[in-house]
């Protein structure tokens, strides 16, 4: 831990809690264990102190461990509590992970179990209390920030999962941050020592990425002049991020398959199985499952990477964390760019929340970068958004008919008209590029597969999808 721990207890029995400020002593001799016996005396010390988690009793006179969960949920709603128990309970059970429990302990417990489930709560609150920071030398010093509350939940969950070797699965829209989660779940984890490797399962051709992944003998196929690991071995002991998974091949996600349940690779034009131990996270654009249903991902490895699920929100969920981003965003980029006083007004940060980010947190990054190099070494005022909104415009080949589209679909989301903006968007799009297209070929196949640059059955697909025949 970075700090002495302070726990609260919470129990009306003197020998339970001598022997529980024992066990955190005896692991942790600064330890600050403040015990109340009576619940609403100790209750009110939990919601003004700077403590790190809470442990209560289930039975107390007065008011029970649930009780203390629920007004405890009221004020302060990211404090951990750990309940103990000598009534093994189902019922008592859900309804304690129902009301946010962070551990539920049954009497008889260990001192071991006892203190790893203090110490894990309390490393919960601390990443859900402060920004998970990435280690430059792995991503350019760059930062997960927010304080909204979806956020926060993202905090809690990594820190309960990170040291657990268990496949993740992170889900969330383009430009939202998986990466960094991917990331802060390695930096958090007792593999931070040994190799992160991430690999882009879109960049490449499925024959390439089965020999990025798995490496390949000498004489493999033409051109193998000598042998070459893949990135499971390079990535041994430590974590391989396999980023857009929704777009891998179905052979190469067999082989992926097999690596996950017999924990070997064969590289390329081998026959020798060489035993690798990687912790596997996976990433996607889109929800996985609905990539199954198409029968374009297979079933058994969606379950088998789908062990913890983690889903990154838009930067539509999240836009009260705008302002903390865009100062983020100046702090990193200032300096770099010869301007270490960069800084915006607040009526320009104003203008920033309310416009419209279907790109996330990546595009309002990339925005605030060209903010700073306009406004140079004057502050950030509305004049310079307006007129990079109205290059960005030009340089997209978009018009204002466009934007006010976006902007229309967008809201139609935000009040619940529609189920996401990106799928809608991109119907929208791309039901104009093959209309145009077919117009412009008059409804030649082969003509459009090649002025587009995708096959043939493709654009069967598409003019099918899109009725387009009806529309000529």
């Amino acid at each position: 831990m970075q700090k002495p721990l302070k726990v609260l207890l919470i129990d009306d029995e003197p020998l339970v809690c001598e022997y529980v400020r024992q066990v955190i002593r005896s692991h942790q001799s600064e330890a600050e264990v403040d015990v109340f016996s009576d619940p609403k005396s100790g209750l009110e010390k939990a919601r003004t102190s700077d403590i790190d988690v809470v442990v209560t009793d289930l039975m107390m006179p007065g008011l029970n461990g649930m009780d203390v969960i629920r007004e405890l949920h009221r004020t302060r709603p990211l404090l951990p509590v750990i309940l103990m128990t000598g009534y093994g309970n189902p019922d008592v059970t859900i309804e304690a992970g129902k009301l946010g429990v962070h551990e539920f302990l049954n009497k008889p417990f260990t001192a071991a179990q006892l203190f790893d489930a203090i110490e894990s709560a309390a490393e919960s609150y601390r990443l859900a209390a402060e920004p998970v920071v990435i280690e430059e030398a792995l991503n350019e010093g760059k930062t997960l920030v927010g304080k909204s509350p979806v956020m926060q939940e993202l905090f809690l969950q990594i820190g309960k999962i990170a040291s657990s070797p268990v496949p993740v699965l992170i889900e969330g829209p383009t430009g939202s941050g998986k990466d960094l989660v991917a990331r802060a779940i390695y930096r958090h984890s007792d593999r931070s020592t040994k190799p992160f490797i991430a690999i882009n399962c879109a960049a490449n051709s499925e024959h390439d990425l089965d020999i990025d992944l798995f490496g390949h003998e000498k004489d493999a196929f033409p051109g193998a002049d000598r042998s070459r690991a893949g990135k499971f071995e390079q990535a041994d002991g430590g974590t391989l991020l396999l980023d857009s998974i929704n777009e891998m091949g179905l052979q190469t996600q067999a082989k992926v398959l097999r690596v996950l349940q017999e924990r070997f690779i064969q590289r390329v034009g081998g026959q020798e199985s060489i035993p690798i131990n990687v912790r596997v996270l996976a990433s996607s654009d889109v929800k996985l499952e609905e990539v199954v249903a198409t029968k374009k991902f297979r079933d058994d490895l969606y379950f088998r990477l789908a062990v913890v699920r983690l889903s990154v929100p838009s930067l539509e969920d999240r836009r009260q964390d705008i302002p903390a981003l865009v100062e983020y965003f100046i702090r990193q980029n200032g300096a770099s760019l010869g301007f270490p006083r960069a800084s915006i007004l607040p009526e320009a940060v104003e203008m920033l929340k309310e416009m419209p980010w279907p790109g996330n947190v990546r595009q309002l990054e990339n925005f605030v970068y060209e903010l700073i190099l306009n406004a140079r070494e004057h502050a950030i005022a509305p004049a310079h958004i307006n007129g990079a909104e109205k290059r960005s415009h030009l340089d997209n080949g978009s018009d204002s008919s466009f934007a006010a589209l976006v902007a229309k679909v967008l809201r139609q989301v935000q009040g619940g008209e529609l189920p996401c903006a990106i799928p809608t968007l991109m119907g929208i799009v791309e039901k104009e590029i093959y209309g145009q297209a077919h117009k412009l070929t008059k409804g030649n196949r082969s003509r459009m597969s090649r002025l587009l640059g995708v096959s043939r059955p493709t654009v069967l697909d598409k003019i099918s999808l899109h009725s387009i025949d009806h529309l000529s």
